[in-house]
């Protein structure tokens, strides 16, 4: 039986989004988004599939179609399950989320990202300030 008094975690993923300021409508972040609504949505409904599943009876005429649903939503669960961390590295070798623009001094935001500048742009301050120390060294 599922419980009604856990937090819902479509929702919770839903507040966490509001609270980072991430939107789905943000290019750059919107498969990651629906990726984690997805993963959110999933495992809300396993729990609902479990409970559908719990009532089938032996002598139960129509047992068989139950047990082909549930085949075919364990099928789609397998395929996200699979296929979900595939999309995520394939995000992130593309530079798509938030901690790896962060991290490229390109923004985005993310866990533990101050707001500041990034390695990246620290970098090129340095580059630029050793240029113009050896600049004035040379008049």
């Amino acid at each position: 039986m599922t419980d009604r008094l856990s937090p819902s975690v479509a929702n919770a993923v839903q507040k966490g989004l509001t609270a980072a300021k991430i939107s789905q409508s943000a290019p750059t972040d919107a498969g990651l988004v629906a990726l984690a609504k997805r993963y959110a949505a999933v495992i809300e409904e396993a729990q609902v599939w479990a409970d559908e599943a719990a009532l089938i009876e032996p002598e139960d005429d129509d047992q068989w179609q139950r047990i082909e649903r549930l085949r075919k939503r364990v099928d789609a669960v397998t395929v996200l399950a699979d296929l979900g961390p595939k999309l995520l590295a394939a995000l992130v070798e593309l530079g798509l989320t938030p901690r790896v623009r962060a991290a490229a001094g390109r923004g985005g935001g993310g866990a533990g990202d101050s707001g500041g500048p990034g390695k990246y742009d620290e970098l090129k301050g340095r580059r630029a300030t050793r240029a113009q120390r050896a600049g004035a060294g040379e008049h």
